[in-house]
């Protein structure tokens, strides 16, 4: 169990103290072994926790001891760690392959090889820490490692802006990060899950919500859900394998984990699950407007993201973890296979082109890229028999199955996002492949779906498309199951009542809303297109102002948040960092003492100047009182 730490930290020293010795193409052949190293053992330990549902603990080290306060540098092996393992190792194998072709040509691909193991390494020990200390380390340096690996082209404005973005937004959830910890050593006197966990329902309630809700805000700011959005969709600036392992599989799902581990201290706190249920349809909602007004191929990947992210935190508001768990196994196959593919065009392309209306006319000449985007694509709608129909539509259908009002307005939220999410991944493919070729005759004579190892990438992730959901449909939604044991709560349970008793009417729903969709595009975009004519309608052209300048959310929170954050900033720097500390601080002491003595000496010199005897007299009580006062300070 030890190696799933050990490997990673080896790839992290190999590519960053002996890469430039041993060359690029070995550290990458290295950190390839290790990782396939590490999915072999993976593939073990889950089929053995599988049939006996066992709980691996492994005590390293002791952190800290202090009073009542025990925390160990322990990890923690159970059926949600492994779970959530599976993708965070599987998508760094692909995307170390990927970027192997990808990046080729870029002169600092030992730095890139660095990041990309540190932040593997540290994902694994988010999700493996047995107490929230290991955990808030862990997402502390996936942290740091995103940061680093959105702005790895560091010549580039744009990307050096992005980075910060992400790393000054995910820093507002540190702090409610920070916040919850402090709350709960001050009240559970621990960070051990179990302990925790175990005390739960003997705490008051408001004490509990306070500490949930700063574990909500952390987690929206990983998450990407409304409010703290904007850092995703500006992250789409580094290069593409920074997009497939961040903001497919691994980065944006921290903060999903965390609330899934936290969910003893969620199901405490009825007020939190409503405001996660809501929060989810809203982001969901916003994702999809959006995205359908957005022309950069990355970006609407991106949104994409986003509304998954908001139908993952619907499933937890709705207390089906378990749902939430395998909605995350599935999204992160069929995303990461929607990143590469979009990597790959853009890469093909001479000119690296990321507007889609500008393309066009690629299905001659790309027709795997094709064939893999359009079974992303489909799993990505819920398309019958695909993996993201066996994980996506539950949800859907779950949010019916609680018979509450705010669980069936949440619904028809999901429906209409579900609907813009088909509108706007079937337009990508269009404008992309269908539409008439919109580039010169030479970008298209030199066109190719680049290194073997790209195209390799692209049908694992294709098959995991078409296969993953109905091979592992019974383990993650079946009666009985081992995972029910982690989250279950008879309160809460609402899985028999979406299977058995909800309405068949709302079950073919995200069905016929794929038809709806495919028809609508093929309608307007082949044969009517003067609909969405904008400037014809002053109405819908202010509809797509609105949605395309992102609700103007990036102006508000820039002009009226963060800018007087600043000011705010800058006057309590020069009021009491250079003021009032200065003056009553040790400057302003030592500033004091010299302004004095120079005083005293200056008097008696000018009094004193003809009487020797009188001056070294003043001294030597100017000597001694300094040196009875210094006695004084350093004893007080």
């Amino acid at each position: 169990m030890i190696l799933f730490v050990f490997l990673p930290f080896i790839n992290v020293i190999i590519s960053g103290l002996f890469g430039r010795y041993i060359g690029v193409n070995n550290t990458k052949k290295i950190n390839i072994i290790n990782l396939i190293i590490l999915l072999i053992i993976l593939i073990y330990y889950y089929i053995d926790i599988l049939k006996t549902n066992n709980n691996y603990v492994i005590n390293i080290m002791e952190l800290i001891n202090i009073e009542y306060l025990n925390i160990d540098y322990a990890l923690n092996l159970d059926l949600l760690s492994i779970t959530m393992l599976i993708p965070i190792i599987v998508i760094s194998l692909i995307v170390n392959l990927f970027s192997w072709g990808y990046m080729i040509d870029d002169p600092h691909n030992q730095r890139f090889n660095t990041y990309l193991a540190l932040f593997t390494l540290f994902m694994i020990v988010l999700v493996l820490g047995d107490n929230y200390l290991i955990l808030f380390i862990g997402w502390e340096y996936i942290g740091i490692a995103s940061f680093l690996l959105i702005g790895f082209w560091y010549n580039n404005i744009d990307n050096i802006k992005s980075s910060l973005n992400a790393l000054f937004i995910n820093k507002i959830g540190d702090v409610f990060f920070i916040i919850a910890l402090i709350y709960l050593i001050y009240i559970y006197k621990s960070l051990n899950y179990s302990l925790i966990f175990s005390l739960v329902s003997y705490i008051n309630i408001d004490i509990n919500t306070i500490i949930i809700l700063c574990l909500v805000i952390a987690a929206s700011a990983k998450s990407a859900q409304f409010g703290l959005h904007n850092w995703l969709i500006w992250a789409m600036a580094g290069p593409t394998p920074v997009s497939v392992l961040l903001h497919a599989a691994t980065l944006v799902i921290a903060g999903v984990y965390l609330l899934m581990r936290s969910s003893p201290i969620l199901e405490n706190c009825p007020n939190i699950l409503l405001l996660n249920l809501w929060l989810g349809g809203l982001t969901t909602l916003i994702a999809g407007l959006i995205a359908i007004n957005t022309n950069d191929i990355k970006r609407i990947i991106a949104l994409s993201t986003m509304s998954q992210l908001g139908i993952m935190f619907i499933s937890i508001g709705l207390s089906c973890y378990n749902l939430t768990l395998f909605h995350v196994l599935c999204h992160s196959i069929y995303k990461a296979l929607l990143f590469i593919c979009a990597g790959t065009i853009i890469h093909s392309l001479a000119n690296e082109l990321q507007d889609i209306r500008y393309i066009g006319g690629l299905l001659l000449y790309m027709p795997i890229t094709y064939i893999c985007l359009l079974i992303g694509s489909l799993s990505l709608m819920g398309f019958p028999s695909l993996t993201g129909y066996y994980s996506k539509d539950i949800i859907i259908e779950s949010s019916i199955g609680i018979y509450t009002i705010s669980g069936l307005i949440i619904y028809w939220l999901v429906v209409l996002s579900s609907f813009l999410t088909n509108i706007y991944i079937l337009k990508l493919i269009y404008y992309s492949f269908i539409n008439i070729p919109q580039l010169n005759k030479y970008i298209y004579n030199n066109i190719n779906e680049l290194h073997w190892l790209n195209i390799l990438c692209m049908i694992i992730l294709t098959l995991g498309s078409l296969f993953l959901g109905y091979i592992l449909n019974d383990i993650y939604l079946g009666q009985g199951n081992n995972i029910l044991g982690l989250f279950i709560n008879p309160n809460n349970l609402s899985l028999i009542d979406t299977h058995f008793a909800i309405n068949n009417y709302f079950k073919w729903i995200p069905l016929i809303n794929i038809f709806i969709s495919i028809f609508i595009i093929i309608f307007i975009y082949e044969f009517n297109y003067k609909f969405i004519y904008i400037f014809n309608n002053k109405y819908l052209f202010n509809f797509y102002t609105l949605f395309n300048t992102r609700f103007l959310f990036d102006q508000i929170l820039n002009n009226i948040i963060i800018r007087n954050i600043i000011k705010l900033s800058s006057l309590l720097y020069y009021t009491l960092d250079k003021g009032i500390l200065i003056l009553l601080g040790p400057s302003g002491l030592n500033n004091l003492f010299n302004k004095l003595s120079l005083n005293i000496i200056h008097f008696n010199f000018f009094k004193y100047t003809n009487n020797f005897g009188l001056i070294f007299n003043n001294y030597l009580i100017y000597i001694t009182s300094s040196l009875l006062l210094l006695i004084l300070l350093i004893y007080a």
